[in-house]
């Protein structure tokens, strides 16, 4: 996707930006960095950019908002938190260092390890990225998980941020059919919940889209952590597999039919401990039904906020041939056809992944 010279502008000032932090950090190897070293990387996601500090191994995230309104400061700290307790698992690049929030740095930027590899592809990658996730969700809770948000109470944890944003039903233009099924799935939710059983408690990642692996020879390693938590796994899982993240990026995009849906739930139940995976099987399908709720609202959301300058999700804040394929892909997914199919899918996993 080809930047544009305002993009470009913006890019190369942030690119200055974060030498001129590096020269000050006193971090070994990087203080005397070149600025003709630091390269930035193709921008493909809303949330961050990102700049490959030429031959180090390193590779600046820098925050374009916070997408839980914490404050600058408050969201830097947290996203270190989710590197460091993600970190255990050992498939999720490490935080090597961190550069605080500055005037020429307004949400600072978490220095990782740069992944080299691939991106997912699907559905070959699928099995690869059940092992990642069986990984991350058996990961030990250290120190740093103690600082995560817990949601373990899969609905409570949610509903804030699903009223938050079903609140945009009344500011976007949505076809009746559309918003009647959209209603429907955000009405369901609680009843589908399975109230008297145990509520799993591991190390999430929240945001597990195909997009955020790269594929290390046969390793997927999770790239994106910002939004880790504890919670229900049943969230990655679904969030890996629904249609919403897997038409989502421009490259590797696929529609899963239901045997490969379901597959990739078997085998990521195959690899987990067998209580473990009892456990999590009543959550299944209510976990994907919300994940649902949860990416139709904030694509609501996002398309109503992309022209108010003040808002973490303005349009101008990322390249505008990205910001154009993900406004025409959120269209997409509001679309009565679109929601059609989502519920059909839903009720065709309804024996499987919810016995």
């Amino acid at each position: 996707m080809a930047a544009s010279e305002a993009d470009q502008t913006r890019l190369e000032a942030l690119r200055l930006a974060l030498w001129q932090a590096l020269q000050g950090s006193g971090l070994d190897g990087l203080a005397t960095l070149p600025l003709s070293a630091l390269e930035v990387l193709q921008d493909q996601g809303l949330a961050h950019d990102h700049i490959r500090l030429g031959d180090t191994g390193l590779l600046a995230r820098l925050p374009k908002q916070s997408q839980w309104q914490h404050s600058p400061a408050d969201n830097l700290a947290y996203q270190a938190h989710c590197f460091r307790a993600c970190a255990l698992s050992g498939a999720t690049p490490k935080l090597q260092a961190v550069l605080p929030v500055s005037a020429a740095l307004p949400y600072g930027a978490l220095l990782v390890d740069f992944i080299a590899g691939r991106r997912a592809r699907l559905p070959d990658d699928l099995p690869a990225i059940a092992r990642c996730l069986a990984q991350l969700h058996a990961s030990p809770l250290g120190t740093e998980a103690v600082a995560l948000l817990d949601q373990s109470d899969l609905l409570a944890a949610n509903s804030t941020e699903l009223d938050r944003q079903m609140a945009y039903l009344d500011r976007y233009p949505l076809a009746e059919e559309a918003r009647a099924l959209l209603l429907a799935l955000r009405s369901d939710l609680d009843a589908c919940m399975p109230h008297s059983e145990p509520k799993p408690r591991h190390l999430i990642a929240n945001d597990t889209h195909p997009g955020n692996y790269i594929l290390r020879d046969s390793q997927a390693v999770l790239v994106d952590l910002e939004k880790a938590a504890l919670g229900n796994p049943g969230i990655d899982l679904a969030h890996a597999s629904a249609y919403t993240s897997t038409t989502w990026e421009p490259q590797g995009a696929a529609r899963l039919d239901l045997g490969q849906v379901r597959a990739f739930y078997a085998h990521y139940l195959a690899l987990v401990a067998p209580e473990q995976a009892e456990r999590l099987r009543p959550w299944l399908l209510p976990a994907r039904r919300l994940l649902y709720v949860r990416a139709l609202s904030w694509c609501l959301m996002w398309l109503c906020e992309l022209d108010n300058q003040r808002s973490g999700w303005s349009q101008e804040r990322s390249q505008s041939s990205v910001v154009a394929h993900f406004q025409a892909r959120a269209q997409h997914f509001l679309q009565p056809e679109t929601l059609a199919w989502i519920d059909s899918e839903l009720q065709g996993l309804e024996e499987s992944l919810c016995p």
